[in-house]
């Protein structure tokens, strides 16, 4: 255990110990003070650390409001990466990133990720506290692979997974208080699933997520989908890995337009076959063949998911096509 504290500290040399400690041992950020320069000389900070197997422990108490930012410069300068669950104790924290705002009451918790710029500010008239929980990317990003899009959305203090979480923290703390430094491993594992399934499980049940990285990140798939529709090595899983995400997680985007991206794939394959059937080449080619050019390994497949979607065969597709472009023709001719 570590402690560090500005309490045997005077004037201006709080702050510039404060900051370091902060810099030092939660992100490296500025920190700036929303006081009055008189405030500033009775400021009061302490930042317990604890390392807990391969996790680290933080206990940050401040007397001041204060505001923290991490730049996108910074960002791309450091060379950490880990994600850091902040559970609030006392007084509020207010935490920006990837364009959610996160306002936590003590209880509430959310997960942010070091490698993104972000902004947060504390405040109370009794102080600010938060315990911290400083995780290796490694050992999230498997559990939640989609981290950036799970960033600031807070754990719904409600659910009973976000209590759970709640009361393992505050148990690891007091045994680590204790002088315990050798923390048993299953404990860390079953921590770290436990915040997965806490912050997955609100992830589900917030509406606003599927702004920014994730549209961005739909858009991404599609166009990958596109640029990839011939081949018949395409699949949810080899998209998935293209993008560092998994199937289940692509699946999720996809639901929100209400389709799976099975189903997307297929959708975009029988458009492609229509057009070409309906194309001058199409119309005299072999429709088999067509269908293999687009992707369709199996044909059975391809003329049921075809009937399915047009509500026609493709030879009858093309047929009508085919009478469509003449009559058209022949008015313009007219």
């Amino acid at each position: 255990m570590q402690i560090f504290t500005t309490e045997n500290l005077s004037g201006n040399d709080r702050i510039t110990y404060w900051n370091e400690v902060i810099c030092d041992y939660l992100l490296d950020v500025n920190t700036r003070f929303d006081v009055s320069k008189e405030s500033l000389v009775h400021f009061n900070g302490t930042l317990v650390r604890h390392d807990a197997d391969r996790l680290t422990l933080l206990d940050v108490r401040s007397r001041e409001p204060f505001t923290v930012s991490r730049d996108l410069q910074r960002t791309a300068q450091a060379e950490d990466e880990f994600a850091m669950l902040n559970v609030q104790v006392a007084g509020t924290t207010t935490i920006n990133q990837a364009g959610r705002t996160a306002c936590l009451t003590p209880g509430e918790m959310v997960l942010y990720d070091s490698r993104m710029p972000h902004h947060g500010w504390g405040r109370s008239d009794g102080g600010v506290r938060s315990l911290l929980l400083r995780i290796p990317r490694g050992e999230i990003i498997h559990r939640i692979p989609y981290l950036q899009a799970v960033s600031t959305v807070p754990l719904a203090s409600h659910k009973t997974l976000t209590r759970l979480v709640f009361d393992m923290l505050l148990s690891l703390r007091r045994q680590l208080q204790t002088g315990e430094t050798e923390v048993d491993a299953g404990l860390s594992e079953a921590l770290l699933d436990t915040i997965a399934a806490a912050a997955s499980s609100s992830f589900r049940d917030t509406d606003d997520h599927f702004s920014g990285s994730s549209q961005a990140l739909l858009h991404r798939v599609k166009s990958y989908i596109d640029r990839h529709l011939f081949s018949a090595e395409l699949s949810p899983q080899r998209i998935a890995q293209a993008h560092k995400v998994t199937a289940r997680y692509l699946n999720k985007l996809f639901a929100r337009e209400d389709t799976s991206i099975t189903r997307w794939i297929c959708k975009r394959r029988l458009q492609k076959c229509a057009e070409l059937l309906s194309s001058q080449v199409g119309r005299c080619g072999n429709i088999d063949e067509i269908a293999y050019q687009c992707g369709f390994n199996s044909l059975p497949y391809f003329y049921r998911k075809f009937r399915q979607h047009y509500d026609c065969s493709p030879r009858e597709y093309r047929l009508k096509k085919g009478r469509d472009n003449l009559s058209h023709s022949t008015y313009s001719l007219g």
